[in-house]
């Protein structure tokens, strides 16, 4: 895969354990190529923003100047703790919270539809956030995350007007919950805009949606597994389905919830293996 990507993104990071993520992630990346076909391995992670202007300043919507690296660190270590403390006012907001699960039935509509694209029945959905409703302290408290199940997404380098990937990626579905939700948002509030949040994106969706008023681009909670050359979606999907299949009555172990340690920031600037990190916090303090 040669997609050159570019700017900051903004993930959550799971606990650093080995396990059947990450032993699954490594088994698809030597599967599918390994490093010697351009197939890099990478941090499991869900992105809450993506392609953020590092020289954005979102205090007067100029672009900053170089900065040095100890600047720039200093910088999103701020970001990062600005996002914590919005998210725990968010929290505190009946209103906002409100509007949150509002978001969270919508985006899972959208979900639950990429996971059972066969399936129109929304039943599964509320049953879930019912449930998710009732135990939302105790989700809350540990920040986990549950997902919906596994799907392969091909991704050519036409889609979204030319700024695919031009690969094919197995993607853990992470069902969207109140917390989840509220943390997004409120990354989303304190770090300049990103690729699919730029107002660009924000009114294409008005126009489809013939709305006048603002409309916020869903958020959809996904965990990559890897970015395949474009030439193993059929495989991979015939792979994913016939699995699913021999699994209906089974429990699919990368499947089981998920407990988020860290909020993080990584330059994203380049290829894959070109990615590093440039900082983290933990979600608890």
């Amino acid at each position: 895969m040669n997609h050159v990507f570019s700017g900051w993104s903004v993930w959550l990071e799971p606990e650093e354990k080995e396990g059947s993520l990450k032993e699954k992630m490594k088994s698809l990346q030597q599967t599918c190529g390994g490093t010697n076909h351009g197939v890099h391995s990478f941090v499991p992670h869900i992105t809450l923003l993506y392609n953020v202007s590092p020289t954005h300043n979102v205090d007067d919507e100029t672009e900053l100047g170089p900065r040095s690296e100890e600047s720039q660190r200093l910088r999103v270590e701020q970001l990062l703790h600005d996002s914590l403390e919005r998210f725990k006012e968010k929290q505190t907001d009946e209103k906002v919270m409100h509007q949150v699960q509002r978001d969270c039935h919508a985006s899972n509509k959208v979900l639950q539809n990429i996971v059972h694209p066969c399936c129109d029945d929304l039943t599964a959905v509320a049953s879930a956030e019912q449930g998710e409703t009732s135990n939302h302290n105790e989700s809350t408290l540990y920040h986990v995350v549950k997902p919906m199940g596994i799907h392969v997404m091909d991704y050519p380098k036409e889609a979204d007007g030319g700024k695919g990937f031009d690969c094919a990626i197995p993607l853990v579905v992470i069902r969207n919950m109140p917390w989840l939700q509220a943390l997004q948002d409120a990354v989303r509030e304190t770090f300049p805009p990103d690729e699919r949040h730029a107002s660009s994106h924000v009114e294409e969706k008005e126009k489809c949606n013939n709305s006048s008023e603002p409309q916020a681009v869903l958020f959809l909670p996904h965990l990559a597994l890897v970015y395949a050359p474009s030439s193993e979606y059929t495989r991979l999907f015939i792979e994913e389905n016939e699995k699913q299949k021999g699994r209906d009555h089974q429990i699919n172990p990368i499947l089981e919830p998920l407990q988020i340690q860290y909020l993080s920031v990584w330059s994203t600037s380049g290829t894959i293996d070109d990615w590093f990190r440039i900082m983290k916090i933990p979600l608890s303090k």
